[in-house]
């Protein structure tokens, strides 16, 4: 991140309905300075985790390929940014919210890592420290 931080990040493509073939990104920041933005960015690749049927996650290429649902906002235009597509939300393909709150998501999509490897040897930042 511009902070220093690392996330992970996923490129989307929709496979279904009025959006097909549509290219989104979903962001997880998984390491930052500030303890909420990183509890946050956690908690969403947990999601999108469990809305792919991975229990455990050792390789973030272990979500590459899955079908996923998923709920998408549009954030408005601001700071001389047009209008963004947000991904805010998962569930499993099938249709099963991946969080008991999580609002009905439609479009099913393969997901595809868009970051860059770890260094050999390095923590992964989703895996907590014992």
């Amino acid at each position: 991140t511009k902070t220093g931080g690392e996330m992970v990040v996923y490129k989307m493509q929709i496979t279904d309905g009025p959006h097909a073939n549509r290219i989104l990104w979903a962001r997880f920041n998984v390491r930052n300075a500030n303890p909420k933005a990183q509890e946050i960015g956690l908690g969403q690749l947990s999601g999108f985790c469990r809305a792919v049927g991975v229990a455990e996650l050792t390789d973030t290429d272990d979500l590459c390929g899955k079908p996923v649902a998923m709920r998408v906002k549009i954030r408005p235009a601001r700071d001389g940014y047009e209008a963004q597509n947000e991904v805010a939300g998962f569930a499993s393909a099938s249709g099963t919210p991946a969080t008991p709150d999580a609002p009905q998501p439609r479009a099913a999509t393969p997901a595809t890592p868009t970051s860059r490897p770890a260094a050999p040897g390095a923590s992964k930042p989703w895996q907590r420290a014992a």
